[in-house]
Formats: C-alpha cells, sequence, structure tokens
C-alpha cells in the first residue's frame, strides 16, 4: 500500500506537530514550500534537527527558541550535497526536477535538491 507524501497543509500541519515544547517563531510557510515532495519522516528530522539547533545556540533556552535564523540554515543544511544520504533514507525524490518558480525562500529547493539557493527576507 503506498501512502502519499503529505500535501502543504499536511507538512505544516506536521511541523507543528514535531516542534514539541519549542517555541517556533519562524515563518513555517517558506518551509512548506521548500520542502514540496518531502516525507512525513522527513519534516519530523528537519524539526528535530532544528529544535537541536536552537538548543546548540542557546541551551538554556527553555523551551528551545526556532527563529527564522535557525530554521534557514536547517533547511540549507538538510538541501545540501552532504546530506543527500540523509535525503534519500527518509524519502525525498532525488531524481525531482529543478523547479524555480521563485517561491522558494529558505536556502534549498523546493525539491531537496541543491543548487537554488534562497535566504528568509
Amino acid at each position: 500500500m503506498e501512502i502519499p507524501r503529505p500535501d502543504a497543509t499536511g507538512r505544516r500541519t506536521l511541523l507543528e506537530l514535531y516542534r514539541g515544547r519549542a517555541n517556533v517563531t519562524a515563518d513555517l510557510e517558506p518551509v512548506v514550500v521548500a520542502t514540496e515532495g518531502a516525507t512525513a519522516s522527513a519534516m519530523k528530522e528537519l524539526m528535530r534537527r532544528a529544535v537541536l539547533n536552537a538548543l546548540d545556540r542557546d541551551p538554556t533556552a527553555d523551551p528551545p527558541l526556532v527563529d527564522d535564523e535557525v530554521i534557514s540554515a536547517v533547511v540549507a543544511e538538510f538541501g545540501s550535497e552532504a546530506q543527500a544520504l540523509s535525503r534519500s533514507l527518509l524519502g525525498a525524490r532525488p531524481d525531482a526536477p529543478p523547479e524555480s518558480s521563485g517561491a522558494c525562500s529558505v536556502g534549498s529547493h523546493p525539491k531537496w535538491r541543491p543548487g537554488v539557493r534562497c535566504s528568509v527576507g
């Protein structure tokens, strides 16, 4: 049985679910756009890394603060060549054709492929 990948609403909901107790002030809409084609497990890993990144930045924060800077860095890292294996294991589509709709606004390509670099504005 094939389980479809989450749509934009599903990815947004997953990010909210997996944030746990973290204080997320980041605009998640660019992340939702940048993660088109991602699996639910990839969304969980992205938010896990964001929370850990936030704790690395401020170990005393309770709850950890996931802001635009933190989430942008995590998405950029997750979309890098070095993370190709992680993306593959989490079900990302390595063969997805590049798209440059201009909608991307976080440091990776919308189909989890490196190459298009964007920044939170």
